[in-house]
This record gives C-alpha cells, sequence and structure tokens, in this order.
C-alpha cells in the first residue's frame, strides 16, 4: 500500500524497515488516518482533521534514539538502586522479595 502523506521508507532514527502500512477511518474532508510501523517500534500517525500541511505525529518514539536508550539506561539504574534499598532494609524477608519482583519483573 503506498501512503500519501507518510512518506518514509524506513524509521528516519535508525533506519529500521516498515513492517506495517494503514489506511483507516476516512475522515469527512476525503483524507485518510494512515500509520505507518517500523521494526524498531515507531508509530507514525498522520490525521487529518489537522488539515492538509500537517505534518504526520510521531505515535510511539524509536527505542534506539540517544534519548530513549539514555531514558532506558535511567530506568535500569533506578531499578537497581531501589532493589540494593529494599535488600539493605530491616523488613521482613517475605515482604521485601515481594517488593522486588515487582520491581525486576515491571
Amino acid at each position: 500500500m503506498e501512503l500519501n502523506h507518510i512518506t518514509e521508507k524506513s524509521c528516519i532514527d535508525c533506519g529500521a524497515k516498515v513492517v506495517r502500512e494503514t489506511r483507516k477511518d476516512k475522515h469527512t474532508n476525503g483524507l485518510w488516518n494512515e500509520y505507518k510501523e517500523y521494526q524498531c517500534g515507531k508509530i507514525v500517525h498522520f490525521i487529518p482533521n489537522y488539515g492538509l500541511s500537517s505534518e504526520p505525529r510521531v505515535e510511539t518514539q524509536c527505542p534506539k534514539t540517544k534519548k530513549n536508550r539514555l531514558k532506558a539506561e535511567k530506568r535500569v539504574n533506578l531499578k537497581l538502586h531501589l532493589i540494593e534499598v529494599i535488600e539493605d532494609s530491616d523488613a521482613d524477608e517475605e515482604y521485601k522479595k515481594t517488593l522486588i519482583v515487582s520491581i525486576k519483573y515491571r
């Protein structure tokens, strides 16, 4: 399918290929909502009721951008710090295990 408003053939952040292109929900102005999803998980959406000159919006960011890699790294570090604090606390072991499991697998 060839989309009219989302023209990138690959993710502009990491070069990932397109895995899905969709047109659905035709607007009263005759234009379609367009979606393009890339292998990296990035999703771009064109919304026709914002006007003909509107740019497609990024709904889901590419996880491989420097900003998103840094964000993920900070989250991992925070999880490790929280687990350390919980392990060092004097709370009962059963409760500490419950908290650690909920942090690790979230």
